[in-house]
């Protein structure tokens, strides 16, 4: 199986003049930028990648039928989300996706996020906050879930004492 641990903020939500701290936090798709949903939508098809949504979105909706209605609503025909990662008492998003990877068997991931907080092992594709997911990042990704990269090194970060 093969999985995308999805921010949204900064990797589909990258904000305008009008939005809180940069974003729009109205919760919803119609602030998601069209060409960044598009890109994942072609990682999806082309990898056949499933969703788990990681972003802090999470902890206001986390009902999958939602998040499939809200992928579908921008016009997404290969997104499918499959779950969300849990709210750990830390906010480290490296240990939610460990506790996630724990209750599987096999599976090939990428994170995808705007952020560091993950262990320099997991395989993770930074995006920057206000570009999103550039097409150089999911080039990225695509290698990852393809087996072609390990996609760690100096874009993950170096320690996080978190467990």
């Amino acid at each position: 199986m093969k999985v995308i641990f999805l921010d949204i903020d900064g990797v589909l939500n990258t904000g305008g003049p009008n939005s809180l701290y940069g974003y729009n936090h109205e919760l919803n798709h119609k602030n998601w930028a069209k060409p960044l949903v598009k890109r994942l939508d072609w990682l999806c098809q082309k990898t056949g990648a499933v969703v788990v949504i990681s972003s802090t979105w999470r902890m206001l909706n986390n009902d999958v039928n939602w998040w499939n209605e809200q992928f579908i609503l921008a016009g997404c025909l290969h997104v499918r989300v499959t779950d969300c990662t849990e709210c750990s008492r830390s906010g480290f998003r490296g240990k939610e996706v460990r506790s996630w990877l724990y209750a599987q068997y096999e599976v090939k991931y990428v994170c995808i996020d705007d952020d560091s907080d993950f262990y320099p092992d997991q395989p993770r594709v930074k995006t920057k906050a206000f570009c999103g997911l550039t097409q150089g990042n999911t080039w990225e990704a695509y290698a990852i879930l393809m087996g072609a990269s390990k996609g760690t090194g100096k874009r993950c970060m170096k320690e996080h004492n978190v467990l």
